[in-house]
């Protein structure tokens, strides 16, 4: 049986957007190509840089979707104990960004330079952890969240 804050097993919401990857992907690759950006990066990149990439930012990067606003404010806020830090279209944003800035560096490292497929390889680990988390948290139907305010003015919260 479904569980009732389920949605539909066979429509769950993309945490991303397709087009928006390739858009994030076709930017980063022109400012790759004409910024020559390749004399900013380190002569070498070890395989150190990947591994920190998936010790440090797999863990973060699955973390960051379901992070709770207690865990990040403590005390310092009044709101619930369950209350998401981030809503769900920057949690689209985000995820959306990380897989276009790995096709990037993927394309990048194919046509400019090695040591951009190593960095392109650390945003897809990246991503991957993100965009996981993030599918999870979006089976759930978006009633049952409650996420904190954005302390943005006017028009985000509808007021001055």
């Amino acid at each position: 049986m479904l569980h009732p804050r389920r949605l539909h097993p066979a429509m769950p919401q993309r945490p991303y957007s397709i087009p928006g990857s390739l858009l994030c992907a076709l930017v980063t690759v022109v400012i790759g190509l004409l910024a020559r950006s390749v004399a900013g990066l380190p002569p070498e990149i070890p395989v150190t840089v990947l591994i920190s990439f998936a010790i440090l930012g797999v863990p973060f990067g699955y973390w960051l979707p379901i992070a709770r606003a207690k865990f990040v404010g403590g005390n310092m806020w009044a709101l619930p104990s369950q209350t998401l830090l981030m809503p769900r279209f920057l949690v689209c944003l985000i995820a959306t960004m990380t897989i276009g800035a790995a096709i990037g560096g993927g394309v990048l490292g194919i046509v400019l330079d090695y040591r951009y497929l190593i960095l392109g390889l650390g945003y897809m680990l990246f991503s991957a952890a993100f965009t996981y988390s993030a599918l999870r948290r979006f089976l759930h139907h978006p009633l049952t969240e409650f996420v904190m305010p954005l302390p943005f003015p006017f028009p985000s919260r509808g007021r001055m």
